[in-house]
């Protein structure tokens, strides 16, 4: 692997002039001087080191990953933790870390980036969410801090994200439901919180069902799970008949519902859920996941932030396709 000092002897100028041209600190020099940086960085395959570039601007060499509020909420899940490790695999190669940054709530994960950026000199950042007018994305925009998003973000504009084709995938499952595992008068549940992969797997969902004639029906709980659980126990008990198959955006809620009517009825519902969690595991052979490959996800995040050297990414997405379940005959 070659090293600065290679590039600054080919160039012949010295490794302080080569390192400034190449983290782009020094402006002043002659457009000669640098061509001949560039050529012989380009000839060598030389790769600045981006962890010495941000200690050069007060940076540190880290990269704040921002979790939403830690609420317990019902649509929650290990996904983040396994786009973490994803994250890291791919930071750990550059000589970055990774610092984990959230909160109880929207304001004290607002904070808490905030004093990143300003306490700790972070100046990179991936975002573990969507959500609608989010006040951290705002602010990273403002400080003009480079950030990359996991999951479809509300604005299509250069922002940089990460995501896989939920819409898809939405049409995929409820084809598998209907299809394959012989549902006729499916349930849709979600968070009533309006996320975007939620909503992109209903519009792929309905979208099946629209195609077959098939009635749409749909039960939405509050994120809580001390309010979700009581109100999918009630919505079994009242209207167990009218469904015979579940279609869910996320395994927690999938398998509240399917573990709520084994209950109420001694019997599993055919059931399509996303993360491939180990409560798909637990449900057992009636209950199919979409696995949505969080690791991979997390590493391509990481890579997309450090495209280009660091600098604005000229990819602006990427997207990663959810694996369907295989069904057994």
């Amino acid at each position: 692997m070659s090293t600065l000092k290679d590039v600054a002897l080919q160039a012949g100028v010295s490794i302080a002039t080569a390192s400034r041209i190449l983290n782009n600190l020094d402006t002043a020099k002659n457009n000669s001087t640098r061509q001949r940086v560039e050529k012989a960085a380009k000839q060598l395959n030389y790769t600045p080191n981006l962890a010495a570039r941000g200690l050069a601007n007060g940076a540190t060499s880290t990269v704040g990953v921002v979790f939403g509020p830690s609420d317990g909420q019902v649509s929650g899940n290990d996904f983040g933790l396994k786009a973490l490790f994803g994250i890291q695999s791919k930071l750990s190669k550059l000589n970055y870390a990774s610092t984990v940054v959230s909160g109880k709530n929207w304001t004290e994960v607002y904070q808490n980036v905030r004093s990143a950026v300003e306490g700790l000199k972070v100046r990179s950042f991936i975002l573990l969410y969507t959500l609608v007018d989010d006040p951290v994305s705002q602010y990273l925009d403002e400080q003009g801090v480079k950030y990359v998003v996991i999951g479809e973000p509300d604005t299509f504009t250069d922002r940089m994200y990460v995501d896989s084709d939920n819409q898809l995938a939405g049409y995929q499952g409820a084809q598998i439901l209907i299809n394959q595992l012989g549902v006729k008068k499916p349930l849709f549940i979600s968070s009533a919180q309006g996320l975007k992969f939620e909503t992109n797997r209903r519009g792929g969902y309905k979208s099946f069902l629209e195609s077959k004639g098939i009635d749409y029906q749909e039960i939405l709980v509050a994120p809580d799970a001390h309010i979700a659980i009581p109100a999918i126990n009630y919505y079994v008990n009242e209207f167990g008949s009218s469904f015979d198959g579940i279609f869910a955006t996320d395994d927690r809620l999938g398998f509240a519902l399917f573990e709520a009517y084994l209950v109420a009825f001694n019997k599993q519902l055919p059931t399509i859920s996303f993360n491939d969690s180990d409560l798909a595991l637990i449900a057992g052979k009636n209950f199919h996941s979409f696995d949505v490959e969080p690791e991979t996800l997390g590493a391509a995040a990481a890579e997309l932030l450090f495209s280009n050297n660091g600098q604005t990414a000229k990819i602006q997405r990427i997207i990663i396709q959810a694996k369907a379940p295989e069904i057994e005959n």
